[in-house]
């Protein structure tokens, strides 16, 4: 996916991680932030600080965008969602920012993101900026999109010559 780096926080939620060497003493596959609003629903930033192995993930962070309120799927049965995901850089005081997937959450797929986000090698060494006396900082912006209904159905008719 392509990234882009800005100065420019994320609009939704932000989570600051001020000891990640933890993660691996605690032995923690995956960290799941507070719920946030965002575009009118509830969500939570979902970690995986040494990588998702199930879905190929090993040697990476890994980072995903959970739905956490159920009765979203009840009334519309589904959520479509342009997901951009940040990582902020110490040293440039900047964003690295991907670009906005859209996904489409629903009932047995509350949980979108990206297995590979980075590899582990690059996110820990210092020099990147990334993880600097092991504190991290990992964002998220949502903008949910909803069909207005409007379009067109054509039917073309052969011409009987």
């Amino acid at each position: 996916t392509v990234k882009e780096i800005r100065a420019v926080a994320p609009a939704h939620y932000v989570v600051k991680v001020e000891s990640f060497s933890s993660f691996a003493k605690n032995n923690t596959e995956k960290y799941e932030s507070s719920e946030f609003e965002a575009e009118g629903c509830k969500w939570k930033l979902i970690l995986y600080p040494n990588g998702d192995k199930s879905r190929n993930g090993k040697d990476h962070i890994s980072i995903y965008l959970a739905a956490s309120e159920a009765s979203h799927f009840q009334l519309d049965g589904e959520i479509h969602a342009a997901v951009r995901f940040c990582l902020y850089n110490h040293i440039c005081d900047r964003y690295l920012t991907g670009q906005g997937r859209v996904m489409r959450f629903h009932a047995l797929q509350t949980e979108l993101g990206v297995p590979r986000y980075m590899p582990l090698k690059t996110f820990t060494d210092p020099s990147n900026g990334y993880l600097v006396d092991d504190t991290c900082v990992f964002g998220v912006e949502v903008l949910v999109t909803k069909s207005s209904g409007v379009g067109e159905c054509l039917t073309l008719i052969e011409n009987a010559s």
